[in-house]
């Protein structure tokens, strides 16, 4: 179940960034969609026909997770106008969080990157006022009053949520890079700050639980989601900062596998899959020329998708990927930046060349994580 909800269910990419919705939002906005259609709309605005309120909790769930999108666009809009882009983000519940930061930190940047999040938001809450004081000299349906009501909070407490000095918070990135300023010292603050968010998560968890036992059932749910959110992203944080640390100066030939199990270019696929295929077992085999050079990669998955007829009359080089950034790097590229690459790309085994295009080496993210543990 936990791997399923942490999944990628889709990806998007706004303004030359992808964006990847976690598996999350599926459990979260069943519950949201639930929480509004049965407890507050029919609350704050009673005597709507049923029907009504399920389209509002619909409507409702659907308008806050924009909300968050509008929120997390604001900082990629940020960030790309100081020439800052987010290759990579992951939205979880209430916002996103940049798997891996390419960038040279920053304290202007960071502050005003940090920013732009929750500035975006309260510019949607102030635009959902605004048309809650039109509606009411127009007499908007109640049913749309409510709902522009609800995102309207929902916008605000998007933008004061993520104003908490708890990091990765965007009140807690702007903590952090003032206490940089004056420290010049990342090592100690990160750890700090992202332990401060998992104490500010636990608080909210229990002050939600204590608010849903009272008889406060939607301000307690609120609280938890929100706990839990804040919890878990201070986790990855804290790990991602770890793991880079470990790993900082280290060379993808520190990590490869050299002399890996490679198909010619003219091999049939119906001899890759006699030779090759049962005996090896691998996913992935790269595929190179008489100086073994590298041309690309050959997907077992491919070949077992042509006709035997097809796996007689094609080769190698018929159904292979060709060699580019996303599916190899050098042997001598930094380690981080392989695993902001592999993490972009969503793929778990890279293929190594030398500076002259050869075939160098395999790199599996396992041996990596492997190399991390020990030194730990």
């Amino acid at each position: 179940m936990t791997s399923v909800i942490s999944r990628d269910i889709f990806r998007i990419r706004v303004a030359g960034s992808e964006i990847r919705v976690c598996g999350c939002w599926v459990v979260f906005s069943i519950l949201l969609s639930f929480v509004l259609s049965s407890m507050v709309f029919p609350y704050y605005y009673k005597g709507l026909h049923r029907d009504f309120y399920f389209w509002l909790g619909i409507s409702g769930s659907v308008g806050f997770f924009l909300s968050v999108l509008i929120h997390e666009l604001f900082h990629i809009l940020g960030a790309n106008s100081l020439f800052l882009p987010v290759r990579t983000l992951k939205l979880h519940l209430l916002g996103g969080i940049n798997l891996w930061e390419q960038k040279k930190f920053s304290v202007p940047g960071e502050i005003f990157v940090a920013f732009c999040g929750p500035a975006g938001s309260f510019a949607m809450a102030f635009v959902f006022h605004q048309i809650l004081i039109l509606g009411k000299d127009v007499s908007f349906p109640a049913e749309l009053m409510g709902l522009v009501d609800f995102l309207r909070v929902a916008n605000l407490f998007l933008g004061i949520f993520h104003l908490l000095p708890a990091y990765p918070l965007d009140g807690g990135r702007i903590v952090r890079a003032i206490i940089f300023r004056m420290t010049r010292n990342l090592s100690v603050i990160t750890p700090v700050l992202c332990s401060l968010g998992a104490v500010f998560g636990l608080l909210l968890i229990s002050g939600g639980v204590m608010l849903f036992s009272t008889g406060v059932p939607v301000g307690g749910i609120w609280w938890m989601v929100s706990g839990f959110f804040l919890k878990e992203a201070s986790g990855l944080s804290s790990q991602k900062y770890v793991t880079r640390k470990a790993l900082e100066g280290q060379r993808v030939s520190r990590f490869m596998t050299p002399c890996p199990v490679s198909i010619a270019w003219y091999k049939s696929l119906a001899g890759f899959e006699r030779e090759y295929l049962y005996k090896y077992h691998y996913r992935i085999f790269p595929v190179v020329d008489g100086s073994n050079r590298l041309m690309g990669e050959l997907d077992s998955r491919d070949v077992m998708g042509v006709t035997q007829r097809e796996r007689r009359s094609l080769a190698a080089k018929d159904l292979m990927r060709p060699v580019g950034k996303e599916n190899s790097v050098r042997e001598d590229s930094d380690i981080v930046k392989l695993l902001s690459l592999m993490e972009g790309n969503g793929r778990s085994r890279m293929m190594v060349t030398d500076r002259q295009g050869r075939l160098a080496g395999v790199i599996v993210l396992k041996d990596i994580l492997r190399f991390f543990l020990v030194r730990l």
